[in-house]
C-alpha cells in the first residue's frame, strides 16, 4: 500500500538526488522496486506526484512497468478518467496510453454514496471518534 502522497515524496526525493549526482539511478532504483511489488495500491491518485514532466512521466513508466510485469495494480480515485491529463502534465498522448493499460484486464469499481468520517473533534467518552454522516462522495476502485 502506497497512497499517492508518500508516492510523491518518494519521486522527488528520487528527483532531487538525481539531479544532484546528474544521473537517473534514484529513479531508477524506486521504479524496479515498485514495478516488481506483487500487489500495489495507489491510494487516492489526486495526490499523485505529477506536479511536472518528471514527476508525469515517472507515474506513467510505473504504469508501463508494472504492465508488462503483469503485476496487479490498485487505483483509488474520486477522479474520472476523462479529467487524468493531469496525472500526466496534460500531455494526451501519455494520458491514454496509461489508460489504455490500466484498463486492459482490469475490473472498475466505482462507488457512489455518503461518506462517514468521524466529527471533527467529537469523540465518544471512551475515546473513540464519533462517525457521523456528512458529504456525498463518488470514488473508483481499479484493479488491474
Amino acid at each position: 500500500f502506497v497512497s499517492m502522497a508518500k508516492l510523491s515524496e518518494l519521486v522527488k526525493m528520487a528527483i532531487g538526488k538525481d539531479t544532484k549526482s546528474g544521473t537517473n539511478e534514484q529513479q531508477k532504483k524506486l521504479l524496479a522496486s515498485l514495478s516488481k511489488i506483487r500487489l500495489l495500491v495507489l491510494d487516492d491518485l489526486a495526490f499523485s506526484p505529477t506536479k511536472n514532466d518528471e514527476g508525469a512521466n515517472f507515474l506513467f513508466y510505473l504504469i508501463c512497468e508494472r504492465y508488462n510485469h503483469k503485476t496487479s495494480t490498485e487505483i483509488t480515485s474520486n477522479i474520472s478518467f476523462l479529467e487524468w491529463g493531469k496525472f500526466f502534465a496534460d500531455d494526451q498522448v501519455r494520458t491514454l496510453a496509461a489508460v489504455d493499460r490500466i484498463l486492459h484486464n482490469c475490473i472498475s469499481v466505482e462507488i457512489s454514496g455518503d461518506t462517514y468520517r468521524p466529527k471533527e473533534g467529537t469523540r465518544h467518552e471512551s475515546g473513540v471518534p464519533v462517525f457521523t454522516k456528512t458529504e456525498k462522495v463518488e470514488r473508483k476502485f481499479i484493479s488491474v
